[in-house]
């Protein structure tokens, strides 16, 4: 998570959030790794998650920006899952599912479903 400018302090947050619905510190952390690889890479078909995410945010009103707009540096993964939390619970299942499998993936959704379905736990204000 580190190449991904979230703290310590930060990813243990998350990995407690994850743990505590999964009982699985493996699996959490295999999670976190993905999701923050994810949102730094191109997909299968050539075009940038970053862009595919960051369109989704757009749409359903998540004001956290990927990729800074002016200086073009790339926001903390923690960052961005926060900005996801706080708009969380106005998406529909659909929106949801959207924005969980360019984050995460279709084998990680869970896991990603996970650290959206409790943020008042693990985001600090």
């Amino acid at each position: 998570m580190a190449a991904g400018d979230t703290t310590l302090e930060q990813t243990l947050g998350l990995m407690t959030g994850i743990v505590e619905i999964t009982r699985d510190a493996s699996r959490a952390a295999n999670a976190l790794k993905t999701i923050g690889q994810r949102i730094r890479t191109v997909s299968e078909d050539g075009e940038s998650y970053v862009a595919k995410l960051q369109s989704s945010f757009d749409k359903y009103g998540i004001t956290v920006d990927i990729v800074n707009r002016k200086t073009g540096e790339m926001e903390s993964t923690y960052n961005i899952l926060k900005g996801i939390a706080a708009q969380w619970d106005n998406l529909n299942d659909a929106q949801k599912q959207e924005i969980g499998e360019l984050a995460a993936g279709k084998q990680r959704i869970t896991d990603f479903n996970n650290i959206e379905s409790v943020p008042r736990n693990w985001f600090v204000k």
